[in-house]
């Protein structure tokens, strides 16, 4: 027998990573995630911010806010 819906959510995120490095700096790692439900993308400038978007949308928007998502602008 299946459960409800309320009880099982899944998140689906897509996420890319990849290296940077510029003539002043070390290599560090750069990234966009995307939440596969609703297409809001975030770009992250670490590895640990992968989590850190992840984390808004696992606790409740009202908690948090929205504009708290969106860690880092596009890049050009």
């Amino acid at each position: 027998m299946s459960e409800p819906a309320d009880q099982h959510q899944t998140l689906t995120f897509v996420v890319r990573l990849w290296p940077e490095t510029d003539a002043a700096g070390p290599l560090r790692w750069r990234g966009r995630v995307e939440h596969v439900g609703t297409g809001e993308v975030c770009y992250v400038e670490s590895a640990a911010g992968v989590i850190d978007v992840i984390g808004c949308w696992i606790t409740p928007v009202s908690a948090r806010g929205m504009e708290q998502r969106r860690e880092v602008p596009a890049p050009s």
